[in-house]
């Protein structure tokens, strides 16, 4: 098995040296990987939770984003992007392919299915004979994850983590930017030895954060990233 991580991930080298690829630590994941992946698990169910009240604020504010205490024009219309978040149908196109079920991921994710459909990848990894279920209404996503987090041995272990890692990072930050806690693109790089995570501004403490180790950076620190970000895209 190759030693290094699935995702490519090198240590940052401060002196212009050729950047040094991580090592696996577990399964095939390197330290920084192991981390977010475990933490992005543990983060999703409670912002997907708290979506309901996402679209329940809505109703309060006026089209001018005021408060309002009458009803003195047109409802405003529910949130497209926490509509796809907790839409529980199947991502389109699904297609079979032999026993397995294949989907394209879309820019707004449908949480639950994508979710499901690595942990029943999982099962039926751990389990040849299983044959792959559709996802029904007795399905919970806070179920899916329990599996994940108590089979993460095996989940860091697949030959497909690297492609799960990718789709459950889009799904965080979908989660991440509805509850309006990044806003923007990416400032930089994070500064942190050892951290591979790009810095976001914290849409309600205005400063930058880092999306991994969440450092949050002030004063001549932010600068510092601003730069490195030049300097690292000519």
């Amino acid at each position: 098995m190759d030693r290094t991580c699935v995702n490519d991930c090198v240590r940052r080298v401060v002196d212009g040296g050729e950047p040094v690829p991580k090592e696996v630590v577990r399964g095939r994941l390197c330290g920084s990987c192991l981390r977010r992946l475990a933490d992005w698990l543990e983060d999703i169910p409670v912002d997907y939770a708290l979506l309901p009240m996402v679209q329940m604020s809505l109703g309060s504010q006026r089209m001018d984003g005021t408060s309002r205490t009458k009803q003195t024009e047109a409802p405003v219309p529910g949130r497209l992007d926490v509509a796809s978040l907790t839409d529980r149908r199947p991502s389109a196109p699904l297609r079979e392919s032999g026993d397995e079920l294949w989907y394209e991921l879309e820019d707004i994710p449908r949480v639950l299915p994508v979710i499901y459909w690595w942990s029943e990848r999982l099962r039926c990894d751990l389990d040849p004979q299983r044959t792959p279920k559709r996802l029904d209404d007795k399905v919970t996503l806070y179920a899916e994850i329990r599996y994940l987090l108590g089979a993460f041995d095996r989940l860091v272990d697949a030959v497909w983590v690297g492609q799960a890692m990718a789709e459950i990072k889009v799904i965080w930050v979908a989660l991440t930017r509805v509850h309006g806690l990044i806003s923007g693109p990416p400032v930089g790089p994070c500064l942190k030895a050892e951290c591979d995570g790009k810095v976001f501004r914290n849409r309600f403490t205005g400063f930058p954060e880092c999306n991994a180790c969440h450092k949050v950076y002030q004063g001549l620190d932010t600068l510092k990233i601003q730069l490195t970000e030049e300097a690292a895209t000519g």
